[in-house]
């Protein structure tokens, strides 16, 4: 882990907590399945972790869900099994792809285009352990589902494809069932979307893709659907692995090096360089309370 370095001084008698980055290497999912009872024909594909839970996509269609802690709030080494399970039923023709996980919601992707969006709770806030179904199914109709990202209200989820294009759909629309739009439609200079992150306001989603393009979406201030794009950089160290933001500053992970840059100043500098050979790393700002 990186020592955590602040970039603002701080005067005399004041202590000003700002976020850092560590790295934390990439290793295969498959030594996660620690007390998984499917079948040996299925596989780890997707994960996602929230403050009290692990949730594990397999390409049966299955989803597990492990609890971090105990009800007396200690952290669990070694979980005995999952505290539910969800059977999406999606596999063989179509496999899980991708987790994402809000403080009330639970979505999905799949390898045929697919997002399903489970509720954590019930109306009266009582923790739901196995649901039925999803709430909200939508079909992005555009192959497979690489990358999900919740925005901050629950309101917005980007969907990131294969095919480069970037997806919003809305859940708080009068309609009974969600609106979606796509983003990106000149997918000529993209590559599969790897990374998604939203501002801290929500008015921008920025997009990392497989050919090292970051892209910036700009979202309308009355319709979340009238947007315009924008390349922010483009990198030549491969695909970018990750990204993450704090304030006016996105971090950017590439397969080679990390980088800071500046969205009101439009700078970039370079904060890490890797040399491990096939080894991926991704980096992540820190709040205080981390």
């Amino acid at each position: 882990m990186d020592r955590p370095s602040s970039s603002t001084p701080a005067t005399s008698g004041e202590v000003q907590p700002v976020p850092t980055h560590f790295l934390t290497e990439l290793f295969t999912l498959d030594h996660l399945m620690v007390t998984s009872s499917s079948s040996k024909r299925s596989r780890l594909t997707c994960i996602a972790v929230s403050p009290h839970f692990l949730f594990l996509g397999t390409s049966t269609g299955g989803v597990s869900a492990y609890s971090r802690y105990t009800s007396a709030r200690k952290r669990i080494n070694s979980p005995s099994g999952p505290y539910h399970f969800i059977n999406t039923k999606d596999g063989p023709v179509s496999t899980l792809t991708c987790i994402a996980v809000s403080p009330h919601f639970l979505f999905l992707g799949t390898s045929t285009g697919g997002v399903s969006a489970y509720s954590r709770y019930t109306s009266a806030r009582k923790r739901i352990n196995s649901p039925s179904g999803p709430y909200h199914f939508i079909n992005t109709k555009d192959g497979p589902v690489s990358t999900l990202c919740v925005n901050s209200q629950e309101g917005l989820v980007a969907v990131g494809n294969d095919s480069g294009r970037v997806h919003i759909v809305s859940l708080t629309t009068s309609s009974p069932s969600p609106t979606i739009q796509t983003l990106t439609r000149d997918t000529r200079k993209l590559d599969k979307v790897t990374s998604l992150v939203w501002s801290d306001d929500s008015k921008k989603l920025y997009s990392g893709h497989a050919n090292g393009v970051v892209m910036a979406h700009h979202l309308g201030a009355k319709s979340p659907f009238r947007t315009a794009c924008s390349v922010v950089a483009t990198f030549t160290e491969g695909e970018i692995v990750q990204l993450d933001i704090s304030g006016s500053q996105l971090l950017v992970s590439t397969q080679l090096a990390t980088y800071v840059y500046d969205v009101e100043e439009k700078t970039t500098f370079q904060t890490q360089l890797y040399s491990y050979g096939n080894l991926h790393f991704t980096t992540t700002f820190l709040s205080p309370i981390d």
